[in-house]
């Protein structure tokens, strides 16, 4: 499936008894004249392929929106790709979503087809985009995929996908090249172009930290300070930090924050009950408005992410530890001096006990975040635990 082919399909014209007229005479060239290809779609065909077979399913038909698509089989598959195979899908999805802008007026945007391929596309990135080790050159496709998106529905996929917090997660990777840059300060100016208070405090911060990148104005990076003899001494004779780190169950959460979850034991003991531990890292310093809680959770039956209050057994999570990074060092927050200068990243731990049921299951984890610039309710039902 090539350029033509992808945006033809999308051009057919959707009628009011739901039968489908081939495009208007002339606009498959018009579109065809203004759909910039960035990112050399030619390497990206099965990818776009599985989006149009996503639209066509059975499953996908009816649901306009992103919310309902989080359950469909051809895109919680890609969780499981390699992070080669995964980014090439939220490349592609980035792509889609700068054709339908660009096509404004050719497609019927707001008619299923194109509708659902929205949905499609913005949804493969807000469940398969937010992972680490993006292969830098498929990074830059990514920027320069975004690079087109200009009209006021930018902020509302923004919302839905974070494409700035993918990036700045990732900055370091990001590739310096003239052209990458060139499509990040496009991406940036046009983010700037829109209203500022539909902007997030995490959409700010974000841009705070791009804009150098796009700009060709980085500082030096500065070597990482060594820990003193003494001090190592110190930390060896403390008790080893409770925040779990390099965890298999992982998750990206708004604002930059990172999730790492894990139980004690690992793995949990059938009919037993076991810790669950649970670790909030975000670089920018304490997030204390948000809390945790857990249950044990059916696999087929995940908690609707729209309602997830009508669960009636969630177990709340006590915070049981703060670490905090200053100068190199890390340290319990209550030994370190508040308010901090700089940026600091922080580590907060909580944990709750489960008792574990006889066959695998999976634990479902709602974070609800009361932060004033930041609030949400999230709730992830993909960890899937096997019992011992």
């Amino acid at each position: 499936m090539d350029r033509a082919e992808f945006l033809s399909y999308f051009l057919w014209r959707h009628q009011d008894d739901d039968s489908y007229l081939p495009p208007a005479e002339g606009a498959l060239e018009q579109a065809l004249a203004v759909a910039t290809d960035r990112i050399g779609v030619e390497a990206y065909r099965p990818q776009f392929e599985a989006v149009v077979e996503i639209v066509k399913s059975d499953e996908a038909q009816g649901r306009w929106g992103s919310r309902n698509l989080k359950q469909n089989p051809g895109i919680t598959r890609l969780e499981t790709l390699s992070p080669d195979e995964r980014a090439k899908y939220i490349v592609a999805a980035m792509q889609i979503l700068s054709w339908f802008d660009q096509c404004a007026g050719l497609i019927q945007a707001r008619r299923p087809r194109c509708a659902i391929g929205q949905g499609v596309a913005s949804t493969i990135i807000n469940v398969a985009g937010k992972f680490k080790g993006y292969p830098p050159e498929l990074l830059g496709a990514l920027v320069r995929a975004s690079a087109s998106w200009t009209s006021i529905d930018l902020i509302v996929i923004m919302a839905r996908t974070n494409p700035l917090q993918i990036m700045a997660s990732q900055a370091s990777q990001i590739p310096r090249d003239p052209e990458t840059r060139a499509a990040l300060a496009q991406f940036l100016a046009n983010v700037a172009g829109q209203p500022v208070e539909t902007l997030r405090a995490a959409d700010l911060k974000a841009i705070d930290k791009l804009k150098p990148i796009a700009s060709g104005e980085e500082p030096p990076v500065k070597a990482p300070a060594k820990k003193p003899r003494s001090a190592a001494k110190t930390s060896a004779k403390t008790s080893k930090p409770k925040a779990v780190r390099d965890s298999e169950a992982f998750w990206e959460l708004p604002g930059e924050s990172e999730l790492h979850a894990g139980t004690t034991p690992d793995p949990p003991q059938a009919n037993k009950q076991a810790t669950v531990r649970l670790t909030h890292a975000n670089p920018y310093g304490p997030f204390d408005e948000a809390k945790f809680f857990v249950r044990i959770g059916d696999p087929e039956r995940p908690t609707d992410q729209d309602n997830p209050d009508v669960i009636t057994d969630w177990v709340q999570c006590k915070l049981v530890e703060e670490l905090v990074h200053v100068d190199g060092q890390e340290m319990p927050r209550a030994k370190a001096k508040e308010p901090f200068e700089d940026e600091t990243l922080w580590e907060g731990t909580y944990e709750a006990k489960l008792k574990m049921p006889a066959e695998s299951c999976s634990i479902e984890i709602k974070i609800v975040s009361h932060h004033p610039e930041l609030p949400y309710v999230v709730v992830l039902s993909d960890w899937q635990i096997a019992v011992g």
